[in-house]
């Protein structure tokens, strides 16, 4: 498997194929797959996307030029599915770790092959092209590619499995290409000709080349110092200043200190580098992609000086602390995409910014595990905008916590996926609404997920929390002042959760079909219609002359109400019932009531405020806590339980048909056998009632 291969195959987010096996254009064909593509003032043609399930290519291959799909021959063009010039590392080659194969033939119609094709196909010795290509040709087994007629010849791969130690690049070549070195391990000294150009990440994928020499032993555009290249940049004060080029991936240096008359290093210049320390002074500026799979063990640079730095150090394995330094603490520190995506042994990130932006898979496969929650001041596709994003921000790392911003609309698609260390997550610590929606996926498969708390949370993205076994407590917190919150979407989860519902302004959008487990406690400060069946509920109170009314109360499951209005001749007053056996299980505390809009006090079990009348003309609001989650309900006025004081059956002339407890069980017929507590006592002429008997 070829170096960058191995690890970065499977930080790929879905690592799957590169192409969808039910679009109707693509097809298999003999041992590969192939994709029509049909571009505005083009003719259709084919590019392969894909190896046919089953099949390992091996010894002598060849590319071909044409394909025939139900009758119609199609050109093919380009070896290959989309690519992304900066996301590279997460392209998933048609031609992926067959290390089998020792020949390719390339047909002459292929127009384009992308960069890191043929990955990890170690036993390549030679490339060969037909006669009449355009686009490419083979010097000694060498494949080289221009972009047309019109353009120069550049280096576009090795072959790996030639086994030559040192390679000299011919005259015919003006440029030399992205990964032209990839997976090969011999060759320890390149050798170039005076007016021949690198580009960007020509090294990477190498781990082998430890030199670069000059056929003359000098370059017309670069320079060899502290043996890498450098270029100049530009002149200041009649001083040359220096963009510093490429490092070999094998120069072996225990630290390296960028010389103050370098101001700039280029993009993957230490792509796959080996040395531990490099010191960059406060006017470099970084390029992308500049440590890309190296050794660096940590990272201190100045934020003053910096434009983009996507995929700055992606994968490199060994990079244990960031420091980002400034002299303008206001100014926003932006960690870009996919910057620290791999880097499984950092555990610590500095920025002496008071504001920091984190971009798409920022922290993909992180090791770190605590962040700076309270600077964050921009998520990418946590805004209205960018809601259907796939952010990946911390997918798979190891962040132990997360404290989710109020100031942001959603929480990014995939957000934290897969982040086995993710113990706790706070949505909306402030409580101020701004965030509504939950992403598809953001929180699957964090399987040491124990607890989270919502806020005003109105959407659950789809499967946001599947596969979160370790799940057993979800919050959605008491926010007295909001308006009703409808939480419209399913989520699934493992059993033994308890969803706490924190007041009577939430309307549950779970479907029974969708819930996925049967132990599930609902435990919700008001009556929620449409919670799943089957679910054990706790009302808190519920509005009980709905909960209790219905017919089929037996088949309701588990009903437990910890509170129950019962009106006072005396004064306006309640009582609230506690300790009820069926929700022993739970810890509440009543924190206050208040009636009509004023406080009450507790005497003698009953709550109540001076005054005369029933308490059930006024609005009545009840605080408490269960589990030490904050709930309140409240009443409006008239809509009460209306329960009774009674102790024996002579409270109506009508018959008995049947007693039940408020967990829908029937309890017989005979009032003297009666448990003590809230009863439902139904009556042969269809009426009911609610008592509560002593």
């Amino acid at each position: 498997m070829g170096i960058l291969s191995a690890t970065w195959a499977l930080l790929t987010p879905a690592n799957a194929m590169a192409y969808d096996p039910n679009d109707p254009d693509i097809h298999t064909v003999g041992n590969y797959v192939y994709e029509i593509k049909n571009y505005a003032g083009e003719e259709k043609f084919v590019r392969l996307v894909g190896v046919k399930d089953g099949y390992t290519p091996k010894g002598e291959i060849t590319i071909p030029g044409s394909v025939t799909i139900e009758g119609v021959k199609y050109p093919m063009k380009r070896i290959g599915g989309p690519y992304n010039y900066y996301e590279w590392f997460k392209y998933e080659p048609v031609f992926n770790n067959y290390p089998e194969i020792t020949k390719v033939t390339i047909s002459s119609p292929i127009e384009e092959i992308v960069p890191r094709e043929f990955s990890g196909c170690t036993g390549i010795t030679e490339f060969h092209v037909n006669a009449g290509s355009k686009n490419f040709a083979d010097i000694d087994g060498i494949l080289i590619h221009r972009e047309g007629e019109e353009y120069h010849w550049g280096l576009f791969r090795v072959p790996p499995g030639r086994g030559k130690t040192k390679y000299t690049v011919p005259d015919e070549i003006s440029h030399i290409g992205p990964f032209a070195f990839l997976d090969n391990t011999t060759i320890k000294t390149v050798v170039l000709s005076p007016f021949q150009e690198v580009r960007s990440s020509w090294t990477a994928g190498n781990r082998s080349i430890s030199e670069i020499q000059f056929a003359t032993g000098s370059s017309s555009t670069y320079r060899l110092i502290d043996g890498m290249l450098y270029t100049a940049y530009d002149i200041i004060d009649s001083k040359t200043r220096y963009k510093l080029v490429t490092c070999p991936p094998r120069l072996r240096l225990d630290k390296y200190v960028i010389p103050t008359n370098c101001v700039k290093i280029a993009s993957g210049a230490f792509a796959n580098t080996v040395i531990p320390e490099i010191k960059i002074h406060d006017n470099c500026r970084l390029d992308t992609y500049v440590f890309a799979g190296s050794k660096i063990q940590s990272l201190k640079y100045n934020n003053d000086m910096q434009n983009y730095l996507a995929g700055l150090c992606v994968d490199c394995t060994d990079l244990i602390r960031a420091d980002i330094t400034t002299e303008n603490p206001d100014e926003r520190t932006v960690i870009f995409e996919d910057m620290f995506r791999g880097c499984s042994s950092m555990t610590a990130l500095s920025t002496a910014s008071v504001e920091i932006a984190v971009l798409e898979g920022a922290f993909y496969g992180c090791g770190l595990k605590t962040f700076p929650w309270e600077k964050v001041t921009y998520i990418a596709g946590a805004t209205y905008e960018q809601m259907t994003y796939d952010g990946y921000t911390f997918a798979t790392s190891d962040i132990e916590s997360i404290t989710f911003p109020s100031r942001f609309y959603c929480v990014p698609r995939y957000f934290a996926y897969g982040c086995r260390n993710l113990k706790s997550v706070t949505i909306d610590p402030d409580g101020t609404g701004e965030t509504e929606i939950i992403g598809q996926h953001a929180f699957e498969n964090c399987t040491s997920l124990e607890s989270i708390t919502f806020t005003t949370a109105k959407e659950i993205g789809y499967q946001s929390f599947y596969g979160c076994s370790a799940l057993k407590r979800i919050v959605f917190a008491d926010q007295p002042d909001r308006e009703e919150i409808c939480v419209s979407n399913p989520f699934q989860f493992e059993d033994g959760v308890k969803v706490y519902i924190g007041n009577n302004r939430y309307y549950w959008g779970v479907y029974p079909a969708e819930s996925g487990t049967s132990n599930a406690t609902f435990i919700t400060s008001s009556l929620s219609r449409n919670s799943p069946t089957e679910w054990k509920r706790l009302y808190c109170p519920a509005l009980a002359t709905e909960a209790y009314s219905n017919s089929s109360t037996e088949n309701q499951g588990d009903v437990v109400e910890f509170f129950s209005i019962l009106p006072s001749a005396n004064r306006p007053a309640l009582m609230v019932a506690q300790n009820i056996p069926a929700a022993s299980e739970l810890s509440f505390t009543v924190t206050g009531v208040t009636i009509g809009g004023e406080k009450a006090s507790l005497n003698n079990g009953f709550w109540s405020i001076d005054g005369t009348g029933p308490a059930t003309d006024r609005d009545i609001t009840i605080n408490y806590t269960v589990d030490e989650v904050d709930m309140h309900t409240t009443y409006p006025a008239g809509e009460f339980s209306g329960i009774e004081t009674v102790t024996d059956s002579k409270a109506t002339g009508a018959r008995i048909t049947g007693i039940y407890t408020p967990d829908g069980l029937l309890r017989g017929t005979d009032m003297e056998k009666a448990p003590a507590g809230i009863l439902l006592i139904r009556y042969a002429d269809g009426s009911s009632r609610r008592i509560y008997r002593k």
